[in-house]
């Protein structure tokens, strides 16, 4: 059955506007990482060590860090990847670290993004050259897949192009940079075109692509923006579906009964998707699950305040 949801082929002539729309958003990807992305200077913020002893007494007088709001990426997110990715080359599973308060877990939890896709960089290059690596990877993968959405979505190659752009460089991934946020919100778009796409084709293999991109989003490192995005995936799903069915069946028509019957069918494979890819992703969130209830997290209201709506 063919994918009513593909646009048809652009006509011959065109191929200027394609070509148009990649060197676009290569030239952005490019040039939004900069000096890093071919190993001049380094994409993290190591400068901040310099306000701390002992590299303090080797700063320069009045020394002021470029952006200091990024500590948690010095002191927590980078760290652990340098640790993972060095036992993992040396041939170790690295499911808990003592370098941390005593000791805590580290790949037995999605918060390392040990078995992070995006990630890969820091198993094969040097460690001060990875975060650029990794950032020119997330880049890529959500501009490509928002590309793929978009032209789903019935747009022409330049407004996919621009959107993709739009969203690969939008302030979220910027200002989030280095923090696990960034590499879940990439892979958002994949979600939303494994989705649609598994949603219009209806078979079950499409469930293995949402099924994939599923467990990489667990697996990245921030179960909470994972979370959003897969309720943002029913909703799109429950919206596509809604647009498709026909507003109106006669009594007698039994052609749009099956057909609007079979489109709520279609809406299993994608709920069939999300829950193998839980499964796959399982060895981490079982334990991510179980600390939670040791965790006490009542410090953060306490910062953020009351709720308005109690």
């Amino acid at each position: 059955m063919p994918d009513a949801a593909v646009p048809p082929p652009a006509p011959r002539g065109r191929s200027g506007t394609g070509w148009f729309a990649v060197v676009l958003v290569v030239g952005t990807i490019l040039a939004t990482v900069g000096g890093p992305a071919i190993g001049r200077g380094v994409l993290h913020a190591s400068d901040t060590l310099q306000l701390e002893a002992p590299w303090k007494a080797d700063a320069p007088h009045g020394f002021s860090p470029r952006n200091s709001a990024t500590s948690d990426t010095v002191d927590a997110t980078v760290p652990v990847r340098v640790e993972w990715s060095r036992r993992v080359r040396a041939g170790d599973l690295p499911l808990w670290t003592e370098l941390q308060a005593g000791g805590a877990p580290l790949a037995a939890l999605p918060n390392a993004s040990a078995f992070s896709p995006l990630s890969v960089a820091w198993y094969l290059v040097p460690a001060w050259y990875a975060p650029a690596v990794t950032k020119l990877l997330e880049m890529a993968v959500a501009a490509l897949f928002t590309f793929l959405l978009v032209r789903r979505l019935g747009a022409g190659r330049l407004a996919a192009g621009i959107a993709a752009v739009a969203f690969a460089g939008s302030g979220f991934q910027v200002v989030w940079t280095n923090w696990p946020h960034t590499h879940v919100a990439a892979l958002a778009p994949a979600l939303l075109w494994a989705v649609d796409r598994a949603q219009a084709r209806g078979r079950a293999v499409d469930l293995v692509p949402i099924a994939l991109v599923s467990a990489s989003m667990w697996f990245e490192g921030f179960p909470a923006v994972a979370l959003w995005a897969h309720l943002l995936a029913g909703v799109f799903a429950l919206v596509r579906a809604l647009a498709a069915t026909e507003p109106r069946i006669r009594p007698g028509d039994l052609a749009a009964r099956a057909r609007m019957t079979g489109q709520g069918r279609r809406l299993l494979v994608p709920l069939g998707g999300v829950v193998l890819g839980a499964m796959l992703a399982a060895v981490q969130l079982l334990p991510f699950a179980s600390r939670l209830g040791e965790l006490d997290l009542a410090y953060r209201a306490e910062k953020v305040g009351p709720l308005p709506w109690r």
